[in-house]
């Protein structure tokens, strides 16, 4: 069984391979062509990753300091 702080890490890490993937597309070389499909599914990546990033930081409590 996963701890939130693994899920919450893991929820990170994956928007950030996401937001990585829709950058690398886009500083391709000006000699490739672009793909419509690949761009949106690489934008719907990252705005599905960060939608469940947020969701799981929206969890987390306030430390009582």
């Amino acid at each position: 069984m996963t701890t939130f702080d693994e899920e919450l890490r893991s929820a990170e890490y994956k928007m950030r391979q996401a937001f990585e993937a829709l950058v690398k597309y886009l500083d391709r070389p000006d000699s490739n062509p672009p793909d419509i499909k690949l761009h949106r599914r690489l934008a719907d990546d990252l705005t599905l990753a960060t939608a469940r990033y947020v969701m799981h930081v929206s969890k987390l409590k306030p430390s009582s300091d």
